[in-house]
């Protein structure tokens, strides 16, 4: 079965001269339009996962559950690539906020974090700088261990891995 699902961050003011659509107004925007789900981008001003504390967390539960949504996935909009200095290192910091990321996931009973290995911009040549998109993917899959926090998602990621190799 397919479902779809609304990507708030076509609500975040990021794209145009207005100003954003608070999270919740875009929750009743999906509904509206018949989506199924709706999916938080997880950046300020939308739903940047530090500034959403436990309460407003549960009213974003209960108010998809009176929309009769379902609450999709948290989007992060991450890059692992490489600092352009030595004593730069983005992919610490990218770290921290994927594990805040998988938190807001799990509060919300959300079931998928997407992020990006490599970010190399929309307006820039993709073709330019492959090399380090490459370094970069393979830096995000060796640091993802220290995201997966149990046993089950150890053992789960695991298997994928394997899978993927054979």
């Amino acid at each position: 079965m397919i479902k779809l699902s609304l990507d708030s961050v076509g609500y975040g003011g990021y794209f145009t001269d207005g100003e954003h659509v608070p999270l919740e107004e875009a929750m009743q925007r999906a509904a509206k339009f018949g989506y199924d789900a709706v999916c938080f981008y997880a950046h300020r001003p939308m739903a940047f996962p530090m500034d959403i504390d436990q309460d407003r967390r549960k009213r974003l539960k209960e108010q998809a559950q009176s929309l009769d949504i379902e609450l999709g996935a948290v989007v992060a909009c991450t890059n692992f690539m490489k600092g352009n200095h030595a004593l730069i290192y983005p992919q610490e910091k990218e770290i921290l906020y994927v594990r805040d990321c998988i938190d807001l996931a799990k509060d919300m009973d959300m079931k998928i974090v997407r992020v990006l290995a490599a970010f190399y911009g929309y307006f820039q040549n993709p073709y330019a700088n492959g090399g380090q998109i490459s370094i970069s993917i393979t830096l995000f899959l060796e640091h993802s261990r220290f995201l997966l926090r149990s046993i089950p998602d150890r053992l789960a990621y695991q298997s994928q891995i394997a899978s993927q190799k054979s």
